[in-house]
């Protein structure tokens, strides 16, 4: 008897898109934990996501939140393609917001869509933060072009990574 074992080929992972694009399929945490990664790969301080927060027998999610000594509260929305976040959703997250005495000027709401007009009202009246679908395009080449020149300034040197790491952050 002739037994041929089988090599067992392993598959590679499939690697995750995470454009803004037309037919995106980022859904509830997976749009967070994509915000998320763009937070951290432009430098902001101690990015945590799903952060709950307990007052009064209240208990409450904040999607993102990053900063050291000055926190940060980001609310996440993703919508589909026609929908739009409502005022509802923005009223719903200033309560949170004064729940917790938070001052607005220290939230965002982002979304890969737009705010219909009455949230982007509210918004602007409570002075929380917007990044709609163009300025989170912005976000994402901001940070593909970091990620691109660092990777372009480590590749054109003959030290060991090491020093061009040191040599990167002594600029």
């Amino acid at each position: 008897m002739n037994h041929k074992k089988k090599k067992l080929k392993h598959k590679k992972p499939k690697k995750k898109s995470y454009y803004i694009g037309k037919n995106n399929q980022l859904i509830g945490k997976k749009f967070e934990q994509y915000v998320a990664k763009i937070f951290i790969d432009l430098d902001k301080n101690n990015v945590i996501t799903n952060v709950i927060k307990k007052k009064n027998g209240y208990c409450s999610e904040f999607d993102i939140v990053y900063g050291f000594i000055r926190k940060y509260y980001v609310e996440c929305k993703y919508k589909s393609h026609n929908n739009k976040v409502t005022a509802a959703e923005v009223s719903i997250f200033a309560k949170k917001l004064d729940l917790y005495n938070i001052n607005n000027s220290q939230a965002c709401i982002i979304t890969n869509n737009y705010l219909s007009n009455k949230a982007r009202d509210i918004c602007k009246k409570s002075h929380i933060n917007i990044i709609e679908r163009k300025q989170l395009q912005k976000l994402n080449y901001e940070r593909l072009n970091l990620i691109n020149s660092i990777k372009y300034k480590f590749s054109n040197s003959s030290k060991p990574l090491e020093q061009k790491i040191k040599q990167y952050k002594t600029r």
